[in-house]
């Protein structure tokens, strides 16, 4: 393709981003037009290029771009947002490589398996499956990557290919030119600033308070679900929703759009005449002018965007606005490999290649069984007995809770609101019901959330709701992301669930504390205590030693996956061996490990 122009070419294609490739039961309207922009980037970043066209992709709005000889190695990314970047530079080479950058939320399957500087993206189409590719041929490759484009011939799409391909090369012809990128952002996130908190509580004060005494404990789940949806619904009707944009690249000034003007008429008049020592002159002049004016106005647009954020008090929120004005975002590949080696596209294939993964890691194997020595088997043994002691009681009784033992006394209002006030306001769980959003909640469901939890507590039953974590993969730096062992499993709770975490806990450490159950070296997890005592303690032992001309051997045990295979059933055990004498109620115990997990999709849609 020649690609002298600057204007870049756009093609129209009717592209569902809605309908996965692998997955067409669930046929829905597509979106009516997806643009394509076919552009390049300089491989000298300071070509005037590259902030020529920085707002050519904001104007246009594509879904798709297509981009040559960005001249980036394979471990310095691209980033245009809201778009998922695939760029590969075989060569390594300063001005070479092709990357194809998708809006999120277009479907799509990207086709990486090329010898040459090649990237294909397969997209669902109103009339079928289409593939896009775009390959870069430099004039110092005497060849076309006939093997590649073969490849995409035999899978029996229709194919577009556009690309660098130097129309004036030896073979084909040569023809340099340069674009760059435009960014921009969009999420959609409730805007608590313009929440009518009024209109909220008011939705929420006719709902009773529902009598659970007495009650099956699956009323416990449905009262539970309730109270979820009564928030949700009032959510929904008082908190608007807002789209934050922002645009890392300034609106081009009056005196930027005359300098590109110029520029423009400065090579298309060489283009036409042929270039003269006068043109070349002035073509380099106004180039210098161009870009030390894009420099200015975009230090103007930083310098305006940070000083907004100087206003922000929030440490936390300070920072996480500053990286998404500087797009700094983890790199996550197309797809993961299964235990063959496969690529996975399916979204429901990936989501089954971590399950199994993970629930093979939160098991005890069959290895492991092997270890277990006779004291082990004495422990589940003794489990068994108690299995009383572990299982949820079929009705909920609230003569259970007595006032005298301090493991087992009905909660308050007051425990519910001081818990509250000490928690952090950290991410929210599939209901994405927030601190903040309990922190406005009217008494009468505060009382709700009360009767669930002395429910709960009498019953020795944990809601199941309580239990369904959003599971976020996060990839651990500096391995191969295609692996799922490479992954760091982060599980968003429910905030209220947090709550009855809590307000059990506090009881538990107390009991321990006040009766010095705890081992005396045991300095995580406690109050008052840190990894910064036991280091204190340590360096003063080691410094007494020496002092006294003593040899000092330290041991450092690292327990892999230490809290992932935490062996429950044994937990179980210590926990009613340190509770309340045996003839006085004790907490049940209802696992984790019986929840249900929800995985965000950590893939590129």
């Amino acid at each position: 393709m020649d690609n002298n122009n600057k204007a870049a070419q756009e093609e129209e294609l009717e592209i569902n981003t809605a309908e996965p490739i692998n997955d067409r039961k669930d046929q829905r309207k597509p979106k009516p037009v997806t643009k394509l922009l076919f552009g390049g980037i300089p491989a000298d970043p300071k070509d005037i290029g590259k902030n020529e066209l920085c707002n050519t992709y904001s104007h246009h709005n594509p879904d798709i771009i297509l981009i040559n000889s960005h001249g980036l190695p394979d471990n310095e990314r691209i980033k245009i947002f809201p778009f998922n970047i695939y760029q590969r530079n075989k060569s390594g080479e300063r001005a070479d490589g092709v990357a194809i950058a998708i809006k999120r939320g277009t479907r799509h399957r990207i086709l990486d398996d090329f010898d040459q500087e090649f990237l294909a993206v397969e997209v669902e189409t109103t009339r079928g499956p289409i593939v896009i590719a775009t390959c870069y041929l430099p004039p110092r490759r005497p060849f076309l990557p006939y093997p590649d484009i073969l490849r995409l011939l035999r899978l029996q799409r229709p194919m577009y290919l556009l690309g660098d391909l130097n129309a004036r090369h030896r073979t084909l012809g040569a023809t340099l030119d340069n674009n760059n990128i435009g960014t921009s952002i969009s999420r959609l996130t409730p805007d608590y600033k313009r929440a009518d908190w009024n209109r909220f509580k008011q939705l929420l004060e006719d709902k009773p308070v529902q009598e659970l005494d007495g009650r099956l404990i699956i009323e416990i789940d449905r009262e539970t679900n309730r109270w979820f949806e009564d928030i949700i619904e009032a959510k929904e009707a008082s908190i608007p929703t807002t789209t934050y944009r922002t645009i890392p690249h300034p609106a081009s000034s009056r005196e930027l759009q005359l300098l590109q003007g110029l520029y423009r008429g400065i090579k298309e008049l060489a283009y036409m005449r042929g270039w003269t020592q006068e043109l070349r002159r002035q073509y380099a002049t106004v180039r210098v002018r161009l870009t030390e004016a894009c420099r200015e106005l975009q230090n103007t647009k930083w310098a305006n965007l940070t000083t907004k954020l100087s206003n922000t008090r929030d440490p936390k929120e300070f920072w996480q606005q500053l990286k998404t004005l500087m797009g700094n975002e983890i790199d996550i590949p197309p797809y993961p490999y299964d235990h063959q080696g496969n690529k996975v596209y399916p979204e429901a294939d990936k989501e089954a290649i971590h399950r199994t993964y993970w629930k093979n890691i939160f098991h005890i194997s069959e290895n492991d069984n092997l270890l277990f020595d006779e004291e082990t088997v004495a422990v589940i043994e003794e489990i068994a007995m108690r299995a009383n002691q572990l299982t949820p009681d079929p009705l909920v009784d609230l003569g259970n809770l007595l006032i005298e033992e301090p493991l087992t006394a009905p909660f308050t209002i007051n425990d519910i609101n001081k818990v509250i006030r000490s928690m952090k306001n950290k991410a929210p769980g599939i209901s994405q019901i927030r601190k903040t959003d309990i922190t406005n909640l009217p008494p009468i469901m505060i009382q709700r959330l009360l009767s669930i939890c002395n429910a709960a507590l009498a019953s020795g039953y944990f809601p199941s709701r309580f239990k369904t974590a959003l599971v976020t993969l996060i990839p651990k730096a500096g391995k191969p992301p295609n692996r799922p062992e490479n992954f760091r499993p982060i599980s968003l709770l429910e905030i209220p669930g947090k709550i009855l975490e809590r307000l059990i806990n506090n009881r538990l450490q107390s009991h321990l504390e006040n009766n010095n159950l705890l081992n005396e070296r045991q300095y995580g997890f406690r109050q008052s205590r840190g990894t910064t005592t036991a280091i204190a303690i340590a360096y003063e032992e080691t410094a007494l030693a020496l002092a006294n001309k003593k040899k000092v051997n330290i041991v450092l045990r690292d327990v892999a996956k230490a809290f992932d295979k935490v062996w429950h059933p044994g937990l179980q055990h210590r926990l009613l061996q340190l509770g309340p004498p045996s003839n006085n109620k004790t907490l049940k115990l209802s696992p984790r490990e019986e929840g249900q997990t929800k995985s965000r999709s950590i893939y590129r849609p």
